[in-house]
């Protein structure tokens, strides 16, 4: 369109893939409750778009030139069929492909607090769709699928990618951006880790005597707790939140040196280049961790920015 000036792309796809490794049922005289085969299947459907547009051409070297790249994709999964039927909450949370719903799925739990027994034991508890509340683990039959709180996908949803170009004399500035969204990610995995077995205490515990404001005023040593029932404040819906976030990922400055200069120099080309790599992120899980960042320990290490100069020479 308008000469050249912008120019794009927009892709539509329906794409059934059949035979996905799941987990099938198999009649228990068999000695076997279930076995992964190739008997899974799944839908996608998105579309896709990019466009690339001339703001501002440029002509010659002298000329300011501005260029502007966009992309965006928009991905709806569902897994269609499995041949395992699970009946219980516990069974059906395990599962790697859900019928019904998309590919990683993001299910928890509705924590509902501790309570302490006349014994002193501390058991963790959890509230069913018709809002009573257990204190029986989640493996047990009283956790029922439609107890089960489900969130989304941990796989982004939304894609998009902005790249910014500047010319002039010579120099180019650019960059670019990225956006990952409608996913969700877990932001809490330390707050509830515990080692029962050797007695130390949950974080959260451990906040609560040190001052933390709203941490759980428990206080108690694990090995008081119920340690089949602990994981029921891990597995809360609450501790997860959403995962989109926009990176800049690069910004790079580079000159490209004069033909003049070049010619006298007997080479063909001559250029120096400077990139900055993982520049900023915006997360909206209201920690500003990055999604993408390695986990130690269940807490992401900040990706460092990195810092690259480089030479290129062509004889």
């Amino acid at each position: 369109l308008f000469g050249y000036r912008l120019n794009g792309s927009v892709d539509a796809y329906r794409k059934y893939s059949t035979d996905i490794l799941t987990d099938v049922a198999l009649d228990i005289t068999s000695g076997f409750e279930d076995l992964l085969l190739n008997a899974g299947e799944m839908l996608n459907t998105g579309v896709e778009l990019q466009l690339n547009g001339r703001i501002l051409p440029s002509n010659s070297r002298k000329q300011l030139g501005i260029n502007l790249g966009l992309t965006f994709g928009y991905n709806h999964n569902k897994v269609k069929k499995v041949y395992f039927h699970p009946h219980t909450g516990s069974e059906f949370r395990s599962m790697e492909l859900k019928q019904g719903y998309p590919l990683n799925t993001v299910i928890g739990v509705d924590y509902a607090g501790y309570v302490t027994d006349d014994k002193g034991i501390t058991y963790g508890t959890w509230r069913d769709h018709n809002g009573e509340i257990h204190n029986t683990p989640l493996s047990s039959a009283d956790f029922k699928i439609e107890d089960c709180v489900y969130l989304g996908t941990s796989t982004p949803v939304w894609t998009g990618g902005i790249i910014p170009e500047i010319r002039y004399q010579g120099f180019t500035l650019s960059a670019m951006m990225h956006y990952y969204g409608g996913h969700y990610m877990n932001t809490d995995p330390r707050v509830w880790s515990i080692a029962p077995d050797k007695g130390g205490t949950a974080a959260s515990e451990l906040d609560f005597w040190n001052g933390v404001e709203g941490a759980v005023p428990n206080g108690y040593l694990t090995k008081y707790y119920d340690s089949r029932t602990m994981k029921i404040a891990s597995s809360d819906y609450r501790n997860y939140s959403r995962a989109d976030y926009l990176k800049l990922r690069s910004i790079t400055l580079s000159y490209e040196f004069e033909r003049r200069l070049i010619r006298r120099l007997g080479i063909s080309d001559l250029s120096l280049r400077f990139q900055v790599d993982n520049v900023a992120t915006w997360a909206r899980n209201g920690r500003s961790w990055d999604p993408e960042a390695t986990r130690m320990g269940g807490i992401p290490v900040k990706t460092p920015s990195t810092y690259t100069m480089s030479l290129f020479l062509n004889l």
